[in-house]
């Protein structure tokens, strides 16, 4: 058996049960792994804790917001070859208090809509707006293999890094769209941030918490989707947060 002296720093405290964030305030992080690990989970926990909630107490469904979605869902409905037949089970990964699921039943009623969201708050909001709301993070979904017709997101993919993080295979991103593609039966859109190239943004005065890309590149790129179709939502015209969206489709 081997001693705890013998066991690097941070492997100790894992098994002593302390936490991440408490590994943060223990360290000085001057091992590159250790750095990397506690970069990684830095997003999830912000969303999880404080930052969500704050997130969640802004995000208050208005008229005005709702009609901005509902547009931007008839677009990207549009586009999503008719004759396939309409999803009739949808999840949204990091739905918040659910303003995406409520445009589609107001558009599209018939689906049964889940809402996967890491946040205890808009979780509770979820369920009392009528969602299926489930405690689940973009990297580990409990749904089974291709039993979805159609799973999104929408301003969450920005939020994970794709630099590797606790050892497994694969980034958070990575992983994140992994699960999104094996849960899907048919149809993945994302409704994100563009850039040409990957690049870091910084989000309300912090760093370490948001990057844009070519999203639709990336399906492409990592899991073979067909390109569907792709749009921009300019907030100058829709109110929305100047978006980009991508439908795709597994082959």
């Amino acid at each position: 058996m081997v001693g705890l002296g013998t066991w690097p720093r941070w492997k100790v405290l894992f098994r002593c049960g302390i936490t991440v964030a408490g590994i943060a305030k223990m360290t000085d992080l001057d091992n590159p792994q250790m750095g990397e690990l506690l970069s990684s989970r830095r997003p999830l926990a912000a969303w999880e804790g404080q930052l969500g909630k704050s997130y969640t107490t802004r995000n208050v469904p208005t008229i005005a917001s709702l009609e901005a979605r509902k547009g931007l869902w008839r677009d990207i409905l549009a586009a999503m070859n008719p004759w396939l037949g309409r999803p009739m089970s949808i999840l949204e990964v990091g739905a918040n208090v659910g303003q995406n699921l409520m445009a589609l039943r107001s558009i599209l009623p018939g689906p049964v809509l889940h809402g996967g969201e890491p946040n205890p708050k808009a979780r509770e909001l979820l369920q009392e707006a009528g969602f299926d709301a489930t405690l689940g993070v973009a990297q580990d979904l409990p749904f089974a293999p291709s039993s979805l017709d159609l799973v999104f997101s929408s301003g969450v993919l920005i939020h994970i890094p794709d630099f590797p993080g606790d050892g497994h295979m694969g980034t958070p991103l990575y992983k994140a769209c992994k699960e999104i593609v094996r849960v899907s039966k048919r149809w993945v859109v994302a409704i994100e941030y563009f850039s040409a190239e990957p690049r870091e943004v910084t989000y309300r005065g912090r760093d370490g918490l948001l990057w844009s890309r070519d999203f639709g590149q990336y399906y492409i790129d990592k899991f073979n989707l067909e390109p569907i179709a792709c749009g921009f939502a300019w907030k100058a015209l829709t109110g929305l947060d100047d978006l980009t969206w991508w439908v795709l489709r597994k082959r």
